[in-house]
């Protein structure tokens, strides 16, 4: 993956010069997180339609979840060695060592020959899990701790430049975030990792549920792909004759040709959007498409730039309240992930 973190070279140098020392890692190799080998077949009898039925599906691995009886247990809370053991399996990481690891170096209550061990000493070794001392590997997983789990896997990956919608999330109990996850959180958010329990409360001290871990695993896993993808998409605005230039430019890094098919002659579609996440204007809203299939080809390092302009009398309507322009590619690729969740201006 281009944005994963490449320690291999580094590791390697250091090693010349520090072979004293007992754990240092000769190899990481994490390993590309599109593995179709990574989907769990699993057919468990209580997910059929549910919401994080696709999620549970690809990873309520049965040798973690699974206890015989063909359920799955979504409301279940998940402990915390549950949940390291998943992550660390969704995300296909393969780390090897020097020397032989020890759990004990990091946690007092783990030990080597606990199932798990070894993932979770991965996981810490790399900064993903960074709790310290103790990790109570039976204890449920809050929701907070949970989504600064998948924050550290989500930077380790891509780093810290990176860009989001930039929307404040105002749950009622926001007070109830411990203020260290309080950033992170809103930055899962806006990257819709994370949504609400309802009546708009995030629930953070609550413990997290099997259904609600599975499915916070698989939008990583989906974002990721996203970032590690050969074609990159851009949202800009930019006022232009009294109106605003909606644009999203694509532009295709691989070495072969993509392709977007559309179920409609309708190629894209830009949303504006209030502080409060309210929608204020849909580009498509007054238009009207032919139900023609349509395809929209890119060449090998060539680009294509999704355009139009809002009339000034139309963009006065929402131009003192708009806060967020999402932009949104309308059709399917084989050749890419298309984020559906719109790209941000």
């Amino acid at each position: 993956m281009k944005h994963i973190k490449n320690l291999v070279l580094s590791i390697l140098i250091l090693s010349l010069f520090t072979l004293a020392i007992p754990m240092q890692a000769l190899a990481e190799d994490v390993s590309d997180v599109n593995d179709p080998e990574l989907i769990s077949a699993n057919s468990y009898t209580d997910i059929a339609g549910k919401w994080f039925e696709k999620h549970a599906e690809a990873y309520g691995y049965s040798d973690i979840f699974s206890d015989g009886s063909g359920l799955f247990h979504p409301d279940q809370a998940i402990t915390r060695m549950e949940f390291a053991r998943m992550l660390h399996k969704a995300l296909n990481i393969n780390i090897n060592y020097f020397a032989a690891t020890n759990i004990g170096e990091y946690y007092k209550d783990v030990k080597n020959s606990d199932t798990g061990a070894s993932a979770l000493y991965d996981l810490v070794t790399i900064g993903i899990i960074d709790t310290k001392d103790n990790f109570r590997p039976t204890a449920t997983l809050d929701r907070d701790d949970m989504m600064h789990f998948v924050m550290n896997a989500f930077k380790y990956y891509v780093g810290d430049d990176f860009a989001t919608t930039l929307m404040y999330f105002d749950f009622y109990d926001n007070s109830d975030i411990r203020p260290e996850y309080a950033g992170e959180i809103q930055t899962a958010c806006n990257l819709r990792l994370v949504n609400g329990r309802g009546d708009n409360r995030l629930f953070p001290r609550a413990a997290a549920t099997r259904a609600e871990a599975v499915t916070i695993t698989g939008k990583l896993v989906e974002l990721l792909k996203l970032y590690d993808s050969d074609v990159s998409v851009k949202a800009s605005t930019s006022e232009e004759n009294g109106g605003l230039r909606l644009s999203l430019t694509i532009v295709n890094n691989s070495d072969k040709t993509i392709t977007i098919n559309h179920s409609s002659q309708q190629l894209f579609d830009f949303k504006v959007f209030d502080k409060d996440g309210n929608s204020l204007y849909c580009w498509s809203a007054t238009r009207m498409f032919a139900q023609v299939v349509t395809k929209t080809p890119i060449a090998p390092g060539k680009e294509i730039v999704l355009s139009d302009l809002v009339d000034s009398a139309t963009y006065g309507t929402f131009k003192n309240n708009m806060n967020t322009v999402v932009g949104y590619i309308t059709g399917s690729s084989d050749d890419f992930t298309i984020n559906t969740n719109g790209y941000s201006a």
